[in-house]
């Protein structure tokens, strides 16, 4: 739990770390990220699910050397 408390201060910001007061409440923890989750959907838009599929990819010939069978 320990490397996950530490975690948080590694990886959010200060607006989106949890107050300590929280840390072992597990409901009011998941109340604190879904905040965070919308608050960066407002502020930096786009979906939830993460970036789409590359649709155009560049051919590369060095890294097309690097796929086996390539």
């Amino acid at each position: 739990m320990g490397l996950q408390f530490l975690s948080w201060e590694e990886h959010l910001e200060d607006g989106e770390q949890p107050p300590r007061s929280i840390w072992f409440n597990e409901e009011e923890l998941s109340a604190h990220f879904e905040r965070v989750k919308a608050d960066r959907k407002a502020k930096y838009g786009g979906k939830d699910d993460g970036p789409g599929p590359i649709e155009d990819p560049v051919e590369n010939q060095a890294a097309k050397g690097l796929i086996v069978g390539g």
